[in-house]
């Protein structure tokens, strides 16, 4: 606890020194917003430079973080958990990726398939639930991906594939070789699902040829129905890397008007010195005018599935675009919403606007 207050106050002092020489922020405003920050969130905001160098220091104020998202979350389940089912049952709608595919799948939503299911080391196919086993699926050239069910941000998902570099008993595990015994070990417990390895839309392989190009499109359930409130592509700068921003892949926002991605793609500040992006490393088309094949039906798919789940507040949907049209890959509690808005512009005003009527909301432009 000590270190954690520590490590806050020391990251507070660096981003007053890094605002003094530079004429282009206000000391006064900074500190001041940091104060407000640290009270909602309990932490400094370490977003706070790269979202004011793109859209204004006054703008910061328009930001909301984890903790207010959550305690308006609350406040708005409140009102409605008298019209729904028990909270936790619809929690476990957007936590778990397994329950989530099956309604979705159910209710004739496309989604990419679970082919398997893992429980304690074994595997079952799905949705017979007849015991397999790995074997089944190590077809030489064949992908799949093995995902903990509850997990997010990336993690808990595992690329197995087997090629010519693989002798009888073993495979490939995020391109390293492993042996099956491993494997089978890593998932003797809890629960894990399988997928097969989905391949983009062709035009998103010219500009991508590192990964799925994933799409993910943040919904909103507000008093007037469910909204859209921003999203990014997520495209991976290297061969053989994930698409998480803290593993260096590029988030790129896109125009809902005209379907084509931003200018300019944005790399994790925390890694990067140099964040904006116009192309990807290992690509040569640009981002800017590039058109996001069934960009629109993708978001229209996304707000109809989410009026399935009317108690749920926000949903971060993971999208595959294929060459047949939009999949839902998986949802996500939490959506990413700081990187949402350092590519979107901030979301306060939009999120407080849409909950409640214009005589119970504070001037959000004030700071707290």
């Amino acid at each position: 606890m000590i270190k954690t207050i520590l490590s806050q106050i020391i990251l507070f002092y660096k981003l007053i020194l890094v605002a003094i020489p530079d004429k282009r922020f206000s000391l006064f405003l900074l500190i001041a917003d940091q104060l407000s920050w640290i009270k909602l969130e309990k932490s400094v905001n370490r977003m706070y430079f790269p979202f004011a160098s793109k859209w204004g220091q006054k703008e910061t104020a328009n930001l909301i973080g984890r903790n207010e998202l959550t305690r308006l979350e609350r406040q708005f389940t409140k009102s409605y958990e008298h019209q729904y089912m028990n909270k936790v049952v619809y929690e476990a709608c957007s936590k778990d990726k397994i329950i989530n595919s099956i309604i979705l799948k159910a209710l004739g939503f496309p989604v990419v398939p679970i082919v398997s299911l893992v429980v304690e080391g074994v595997c079952y196919s799905f949705p017979e639930m007849k015991i397999s086993s790995f074997d089944r699926l190590l077809t030489p050239g064949k992908r799949f991906y093995l995902k903990s069910p509850v997990l997010e941000f990336g993690k808990g998902v595992f690329k197995i594939e087997k090629d010519a570099s693989c002798c009888a008993e073993e495979v490939k595990v995020n391109g390293v070789v492993t042996t099956l015994a491993a494997l089978r070990e890593m998932t003797s417990s809890a629960f894990w699902l399988i997928q097969e390895e989905i391949q983009p839309h062709h035009k998103l392989r010219l500009l991508n040829h590192n990964s799925l190009s994933t799409v993910r499109i943040v919904t909103l359930k507000t008093q007037g129905g469910i909204i859209h409130l921003g999203g990014f592509i997520s495209l991976a700068d290297k061969p053989l890397m994930d698409e998480r921003w803290g593993d260096g892949a590029v988030y790129i926002g896109y125009d809902l008007e005209d379907g084509c991605l931003h200018e300019f793609g944005y790399k994790n500040p925390s890694l990067e010195s140099s964040q904006l992006v116009s192309k990807l490393s290992t690509g040569d088309l640009l981002f800017k005018n590039f058109e996001v094949p069934f960009l629109h039906d993708a978001v229209d798919l996304c707000l109809a599935a989410h009026k399935m789940f009317p108690y749920l507040f926000l949903i971060g949907w993971d999208v595959a675009i294929t060459d047949s049209g939009p999949l839902i890959l998986e949802t996500n509690e939490r959506p990413g919403m700081m990187a949402m808005q350092l590519i979107n512009g901030g979301k306060r005003s939009v999120v407080y606007n849409s909950l409640f009527s214009r005589g119970e909301v504070n001037d959000v432009s004030k700071r707290v």
